[in-house]
């Protein structure tokens, strides 16, 4: 009982020192710097502005994307509430693993006999939780760390069959990161497998000899579970707000599609597969199950998303961020098998390897630069106020480009600092709009045009490391052009000034977080540098809807414009 306490309580506690101690060290992940910079600006208007022109020519912001993380880290601080999430998760993997008897609290099973082997599995299963869930805090992507924490409990309340309090915790974890309702979607798969195999003793997924038969007990077992509470709730309710939240950003456009390289397909199959020959070795036939049907639908998942350009897509493979739980998970349920090795220390070191496998992937997935210098001198406040200056003195109210650095510093630094940028920090939206940074070579006269129709006046060079869709982009702005002239040195900054581009006219005179001035030299109709709002107007003009998503204005006569986007 008291050891049971102790993984219980100790996993949590560990999870949120080794989150605390990284936030210290390191402060800034890969989405830090975004969600810094939207919570700064609920802060200051007190409540969610969905539009905003400091980023993409004008973007939804919190629409679709999280409504309960945002107050919340306003409130409090930007790291508490994902540093709860990660505890709260990792508290009920800890709960699962004694309920499916992983360990034997009276030594039997462990290395050291009596109450001592007791003690130390729980320390070494606390710590092989504990410290990767808590080092999840470098992937910045504070929402979706929040919203583990609601989708723990709705997993505990499906569980338990207490589906008022499912219902809750569902639509709380959906509000704080829809991306969530895909996880939560596998625990509930999970144990929807492990309910059928309980209700169905002599269905196996894997079977394949005496095909009758097998299609008779399928069948059977299929309507088992189609007839069960965890199917038509557990499973209907969070594929009901996947399919809200995907109308939503339907109906506004928000959407976007986020790139999915055949890198990370790779290690996705590559590590389902390792999974699936290390279930068939060491666990019972009637244990495969639930690893193995939640496995090969992940695996078909991502092949699909692969296929399909989603705004999902290669997010699918952030698995590898929790990789190294999910063997230490695996290696407890497997402990009570009677297949594999008979050797402990063979199927211990077995399991070793593969965590440390795991450990490796999920520091790859999670792109902290931890040791990086450069990195850590980009995340100080300080190091950007002589920036701000010189942008708002020479450039007030109009847009810049950010080459963007590895932690995307800019898009809060600079954003919040009221300075309009072409880019910011959204993979989709990103891929979306510049898809010419992500593509073949960008040469520099695709370049100075990227430049010149979005009316970008300077061109901001951070120091290095950048990211992987800046790189080229980098090595353009350092090089000789005719394009970026008059560099001033600030800092580790420079700043370039966009010149000779050709003469338009519409011209952008400033841009505010939620307004757009303009100049117009005649009367007609033109593409606005900005992207189309269904609540844009304008007085004494017309806005509709353009190709490629941008807005056009039509005007009776040339003049000065004010152009509200949002509310």
């Amino acid at each position: 009982m008291f050891a049971k306490s102790r993984q219980l309580i100790l996993a949590p506690l560990i999870t949120g020192l080794v989150a605390v101690v990284l936030v210290a060290l390191v402060r800034f992940g890969n989405d830090t710097a975004a969600h810094l910079y939207l919570t700064a600006l609920f802060a200051k208007y007190h409540r969610l502005i969905f539009w905003d022109n400091f980023w993409y020519f004008g973007k939804f912001q919190f629409l679709g994307y999280s409504y309960i993380y945002y107050p919340l880290a306003a409130f409090t601080t930007t790291w508490l509430p994902p540093i709860l999430g990660l505890m709260a998760i990792s508290g009920v993997v800890s709960s699962f693993c004694l309920k499916l008897r992983a360990i034997s609290w009276n030594g039997v099973d462990s290395d050291r006999p009596g109450f001592l082997g007791s003690y130390f599995g729980t320390i070494s299963t606390a710590v092989a939780i504990g410290v990767p869930a808590g080092a999840l805090i470098l992937t910045g992507a504070y929402p979706f760390l929040t919203s583990l924490a609601f989708a723990s409990f709705a997993i505990v309340a499906m569980n338990k069959r207490s589906w008022v309090s499912y219902c809750l915790f569902l639509i709380l974890a959906g509000a704080t990161s829809p991306l969530v309702l895909v996880w939560i979607l596998v625990g509930v798969t999970f144990s929807a497998v492990r309910f059928l195999t309980k209700e169905s003793a002599n269905y196996h997924p894997i079977k394949v000899a005496g095909l009758g038969s097998a299609w008779l007990r399928a069948k059977k077992a299929l309507g088992v579970l189609l007839g069960s509470s965890i199917t038509r709730i557990g499973m209907g309710l969070p594929l009901l707000g996947l399919f809200g939240d995907y109308e939503i950003s339907k109906y506004f456009g928000i959407g976007g599609k986020y790139p999915f390289f055949g890198s990370d397909l790779g290690l996705v199959l590559g590590f389902s597969l390792i999974l699936l020959v290390v279930v068939n070795v060491f666990v019972d036939d009637g244990e495969r199950a639930p690893i193995v049907i939640p496995t090969l639908l992940y695996m078909a998942g991502s092949l699909i998303l692969f296929t399909v350009s989603t705004t999902l897509g290669g997010n699918i493979a952030r698995v590898g961020e929790i990789s190294p739980i999910l063997i230490a998970v695996l290696y407890l349920f497997s402990k009570g098998s009677t297949r594999g090795p008979k050797s402990r220390k063979v199927r211990l070191a077995v399991f070793a390897l593969l965590y440390l496998l795991g450990v490796g992937w999920e520091f790859i997935s999670i792109e902290a630069p931890i040791f990086d210098p450069s990195a850590a001198w980009l995340t100080n406040s300080s190091n950007w106020s002589g920036l701000v200056r010189v942008l708002k003195a020479s450039y007030p109210g109009q847009r810049v480009e950010y080459v963007d650095s590895l932690l995307h510093e800019g898009s809060y630094f600079l954003a919040n600092s009221q300075i309009p940028l072409a880019r910011g920090w959204f993979r989709q939206s990103d891929f979306n709009q510049n898809e010419i940074f992500y593509g073949v070579r960008l040469t520099s006269r695709e370049y100075k045009d990227w430049l010149c129709s979005n009316q970008v006046r300077a061109v901001i060079l951070p120091p290095a490391p950048y990211d992987y869709s800046s790189q080229r982009e980098a090595q353009i702005v350092a090089s000789p052009s005719t394009y970026l002239v008059n560099p001033i040195k600030i800092g580790e900054f420079k700043v370039f000034e966009v010149a000779g581009c050709p003469s338009a006219p519409l011209q952008i005179r400033s841009i505010g977080v939620t307004t757009i001035s303009v100049s117009i030299a005649k009367a007609g109709s033109y593409l606005l540098p900005i992207n189309f709002s269904p609540f844009e107007s304008a007085v004494g003009a017309k806005i509709a809807r353009a190709k490629g998503g941008r807005a056009e204005i039509s005007v009776s006569k040339g003049g000065n414009y004010l152009i509200m986007t949002g509310y």
